[in-house]
């Protein structure tokens, strides 16, 4: 039986792969099955499952890779590998620059793993569903132990994205769910992959049992539900009324987010900078013991209600402005700081300390 594969298809697949779980979790071999629409490779991971039909390839058998094989073969170059597989033996040959070229690796049988169900309702979403995913991604936290804080909360009852790691959250919404309760998905990377919106702009959602299913075109992702408790956010979004709030100019939030960095006091615990709503509107940075400060103005930028200053750890508000903010609240009551920062499409970041 011959094979023909083109080595960028084995390239997407596995730079897919590899950003669907950690290394550790990554298959030993790939099934190789030949499907009616071209020849599918699918990955089982330990709680997540990834196929990649390639349409240009055909197969009469199904057969398997070996994982590190997968990875020596995957190339972003339009190259054609033959694969001749026996009962004992796999033998791939190509050729470079003319050159020929073969490698023999031993057969191995096939997996008895099934492929999940997929779901009966799907509903389609932009591509901006796994940005926001991606977003949500980068507010997690892996140890705490009261709260399964790894992963992302999909709020079916409010249509909510929600992620936090005890000291900001991400509540992001807009997106139509699949069901109506609350259900955890793994913060995985393969939401902020590049080669999944080459292959397209809409995002097939559903969910069935314990699997939350994803399809981009030729690409089937099945991500296993997430077990654990997740908080209740929807306190942070009350009584906002009486904050002040701050209009932040897109100049200003490039101009603060390239420097926040730099700004003196950053080897500090909480490297906290300082927004300063008091006729001016300005981000201070300051270091007790160097006894250096530093102050960045937002000449473009405006705030409504009383003068306030309010400490904010840096890596929050620039996580913020990069998730692109235009209207931050903030509150200075009884040695407790709550700033509600308002971002892009109804999108809110929060921080309580």
């Amino acid at each position: 039986m011959k094979t023909i594969i083109n080595c960028h298809d084995l390239y997407v697949f596995e730079r897919l792969t590899s950003k669907l779980v950690k290394r550790s979790e990554l298959p030993t071999t790939v099934a190789v099955v030949p499907q009616s629409d071209g020849l599918q490779f699918t990955a089982f991971c330990n709680d997540a499952v990834l196929t990649f039909t390639d349409p240009s390839a055909d197969a009469v058998e199904a057969f398997t890779l070996p994982w590190p094989v997968v990875k020596e073969f995957a190339t972003n170059k339009n190259r054609h590998i033959d694969i001749d597989v026996t009962d004992k033996d796999v033998t791939f040959s190509w050729s470079i620059n003319g050159v020929p070229q073969t490698k023999t690796v031993p057969s191995l049988g096939l997996t008895d793993k099934k492929l999940p169900t997929k779901p009966n309702h799907l509903i389609a979403l932009p591509m901006a569903f796994f940005d926001a995913m991606a977003d949500a991604a980068k507010c997690i936290d892996n140890d705490n132990v009261r709260y399964n804080l790894t992963s992302i909360c999909l709020r079916g009852s409010k249509d909510q994205i929600i992620s936090t790691d005890g000291r900001q959250a991400l509540i992001q919404d807009g997106f139509d769910m699949p069901f109506d309760n609350d259900v955890l998905c793994p913060a995985s990377k393969i939401f902020n992959s590049k080669e999944l919106r080459e292959l397209g702009d809409t995002v097939n959602f559903g969910f069935d049992g314990d699997w939350l299913y994803f399809n981009i075109s030729n690409v089937n992702i099945w991500l296993r539900k997430v077990d654990g408790r997740f908080p209740q956010m929807d306190s942070f979004t009350k009584d906002i009324d009486d904050h002040s709030w701050l209009s932040v100019d897109s100049d200003d939030a490039v101009f603060v987010s390239e420097r926040l960095d730099n700004l003196p006091g950053k080897d500090k615990r909480e490297a906290s900078v300082y927004i300063g709503l008091d006729g001016n509107v300005s981000v201070r940075g300051h270091d007790t013991d160097k006894q250096t400060a530093t102050e960045l103005q937002l000449m473009r930028s405006r705030y409504e209600g009383e003068n306030v200053t309010v400490p904010l750890n840096r890596k929050y508000l620039k996580n913020a402005l990069d998730f692109g903010i235009n209207r931050i609240a903030t509150r200075r009551r009884r040695n407790v700081t709550k700033i509600v920062i308002r971002c892009r499409k109804s999108n809110w970041t929060l921080s309580e300390s």
